[in-house]
């Protein structure tokens, strides 16, 4: 089993052998170390777990596809809390320098393992199959209801958040070995790791513009459609349910 769990993990990392050449060559000759960052991001978007996490985003965005400008603003947020997360940990490495990776590993290690269940049990309330019961931490709910945004936006942020801290080795390699002494050697680096960021969440960006250049569209077919908001909910709890199937099975193995 741990075989075909590892040849799994080698297909889903084929793609990203074949675009590190010439990606490393980009950030090699990049005129700022801002833009290696997001060079840098971009190619961590072909890593195995941001493939994952980044169709679990796309999912999560679409369920706001008959509101574009909503789906904007839900993939921003989205952008944002990975960002936020990823410049904390730039700051925490200019302050306390590179040893902050021994420490960092373990807790991406454990983060990494309790994602894959996590984006599995959202799959499942997606499709009704895992019922939702507001009354279990009610008085918590509340307070954080009254402060925080309504609807997919907050849990977009949330989701960003949350998906900073899927690490698996092939992104670990970028951003331990090339973006931290990339932070370092740089004046001001600490705002490095939110470029990084930014990369890997660049296929949701563009998904969501996407969406604003097809609005026409969307306010004549979308709409009109009642039952279109149900069938949008139930691919993206497959697509939960798939992503967070493979992570488990993954990086519960490796």
């Amino acid at each position: 089993m741990t075989s075909v769990i590892l040849e799994w993990y080698a297909t889903l990392s084929q793609v990203y052998a074949a675009l590190a050449d010439p990606f490393m060559g980009l950030v090699r000759s990049a005129a700022l170390p801002q833009i290696a960052a997001v060079v840098l991001g971009l190619l961590g978007t072909f890593a195995p777990c941001q493939l994952t996490t980044n169709a679990a985003a796309i999912s999560w965005v679409a369920r706001e596809a008959a509101d574009p400008r909503r789906a904007a603003l839900a993939a921003g947020a989205f952008i944002l809390g990975k960002a936020l997360v990823y410049t904390l940990f730039g700051v925490a490495v200019v302050l306390i320098g590179q040893e902050l990776q021994a420490a960092a590993v373990p807790v991406f290690v454990t983060a990494r393992k309790a994602l894959g269940p996590l984006m599995f049990l959202v799959g499942l309330v997606f499709l009704g199959l895992l019922p939702w019961r507001p009354a279990f931490g009610a008085r918590l709910a509340a307070r954080l209801k009254s402060r925080l945004p309504q609807g997919g936006v907050s849990g977009a942020f949330a989701l960003g958040a949350a998906f900073a801290f899927a690490f698996c080795p092939t992104l670990a390699l970028l951003f331990f070995t090339f973006l931290l002494p990339l932070t370092l050697a740089t004046e001001g680096g600490f705002v490095l790791p939110g470029f990084f960021a930014l990369g890997t969440t660049l296929p949701l960006a563009l998904f969501a513009a996407l969406l604003f250049a097809a609005k026409p569209l969307a306010d004549r077919y979308v709409g009109s459609s009642g039952t279109l908001d149900k069938w949008i909910r139930r691919v993206a709890g497959v697509i939960f349910l798939l992503a967070g199937a493979n992570d488990t099975l993954l990086y519960w193995t490796l």
